[in-house]
């Protein structure tokens, strides 16, 4: 699953990244590690940016920024 199709109020564990590239350095920075426990909190109205709570922080993602994260829930 894709951490993009989670719903307000699921948890999941974060599975995968993308491959080697800034833009994964820059989400591991902000959080998203594999092994870590994700939250979907909310979803805009126009489904994107959508909130999610990482190791305490809340942080908003664009809907494709996160489809490239694999989530297990």
């Amino acid at each position: 699953m894709l951490l993009s199709d989670m719903k307000a109020g699921q948890t999941g564990v974060i599975s995968a990244l993308p491959d080697n590239d800034s833009f994964s350095v820059r989400l591991m920075d902000l959080g998203f590690c594999p092994g870590e426990k994700v939250e979907c909190l909310n979803v805009a109205l126009m489904k994107s940016p959508v909130l999610y709570r990482v190791k305490g922080t809340n942080i908003a993602l664009r809907k494709c920024d996160a489809r490239k994260i694999g989530v297990i829930l």
